[in-house]
């Protein structure tokens, strides 16, 4: 909960404590410091906004980006059982049709929400942007 007054504040986030195999991704940039016993990941963003529209996923993935759509679209996947190019070009037709419908990608912050892409066994997730203000 954040008091609706005050989302135009400064927001500090920090993680410690996960497994070392685990990462974070997010178009937040977050910086990593050596703490006393433990790396300690931090950030700051100008707004909540910034903080809620900046997604963050932890733990352990496989990061990678589609090349050829603006605005550049890096995706996080968890399990097995799915090869990377199938997914790449399957997400790269998917999200210049939706972009092309929008007539053109939302400037702004994003956040994510998670829709199962592929009817497999471990599921894939297609991370989808959506705006606050929409």
């Amino acid at each position: 909960m954040y008091p609706p007054n005050r989302r135009t504040e400064a927001v500090s986030l920090s993680f410690y404590d996960f497994p070392k195999d685990w990462h974070i991704a997010s178009p937040i940039q977050f910086h990593t410091l050596l703490g006393p016993s433990e790396p300690v990941h931090q950030a700051r963003v100008d707004s909540y906004d910034a903080a809620t529209d900046g997604p963050i996923e932890v733990g352990t993935f496989t990061l990678f980006h589609i090349d050829g759509i603006e605005p550049p679209i890096d995706v996080a996947i968890h399990g097995d059982g799915w090869r990377q190019a199938d997914v790449e070009n399957t997400l790269r037709k998917i999200c210049k049709y939706e972009i092309e419908l929008m007539g053109g990608a939302p400037l702004g912050g994003f956040a994510i929400s998670r829709q199962q892409l592929f009817d497999q066994c471990p599921p894939v997730y297609l991370e989808t942007q959506e705006h606050c203000d929409e």
